[in-house]
């Protein structure tokens, strides 16, 4: 099976670091989907296991080809996304080095699915306050649990009883953990406010990551965790 290569476009970072970003070529709808699903099956026996497969094996192709795919059902949507750090933009690109990686997307109803009588269940408790870590957001998109490398996001603390200091001089700081569970500091902060915190991402970090906050809380250092993992495109 022809395919057409993952396009891709490179731009210099604040570090003089080439990173890449996806230069996608459109959008397939979902009758597209379906149509190619119903082409490659031909008149083989339809099972559930067959279909699933199909489907899953479309969305790779053509999001291999950078092609993004549309919610179906209006639920969810799936594209490919690419990161990476380079120190020239004349590289030879390769899967990994373009840091790869499948990221979904709301379609309005799957959203309104996923929060209509949502309900959540504490089945633990940590024994101590930490710092409750509410809300992400990407300062250079606004999109809510994502990030930018280089650019700086939002964190929102939700703690409404205690005393919320970050204080750098007393060891707070934000920290990231990759995939790999590598730890990465922010590269740079803004002037917090008492439950808002700026961090700039550093230059070149790819694929998912973990928020972690260590603040003051009470007088002593308290560390949290964000649930949601930040994505990049």
């Amino acid at each position: 099976m022809s395919t057409q290569p993952f396009q891709y476009t490179t731009r210099t970072g604040t570090q003089n670091q080439i990173t890449t970003s996806p230069d996608y070529r459109g959008t397939k709808s979902p009758e597209e989907v379906i149509t190619e699903i119903q082409t490659r099956l031909g008149s083989a026996p339809l099972t559930i296991a067959a279909v699933l497969t199909t489907f899953h094996e479309v969305v790779i192709d053509w999001c291999k080809e950078s092609y993004k795919i549309a919610p179906l059902g209006d639920l969810l949507g799936y594209r490919f996304s690419s990161g990476g750090s380079e120190e020239s933009s004349d590289f030879q690109p390769t899967f990994e080095n373009l840091s790869i990686a499948p990221v979904a997307v709301w379609g309005d109803a799957g959203r309104g699915r996923a929060e209509a009588e949502f309900s959540a269940e504490n089945t633990g408790h940590q024994g101590r306050l930490v710092p409750v870590i509410t809300r992400v957001t990407d300062n250079w998109s606004s999109d809510v649990n994502h990030y930018t490398a280089g650019k700086s996001v939002l964190i929102e603390i939700g703690n409404r009883k205690g005393t919320l200091r970050f204080d750098r001089a007393n060891g707070s700081k934000v920290q990231f953990r990759k995939a790999d569970g590598t730890l990465i500091e922010a590269s740079d902060y803004g002037e917090p406010g008492r439950s808002k915190i700026t961090a700039q991402v550093p230059t070149g970090t790819t694929g998912p990551l973990t928020v972690i906050v260590t603040m003051m809380l009470n007088n002593a250092l308290r560390t949290g965790e964000y649930s949601t993992n930040l994505i990049t495109a």
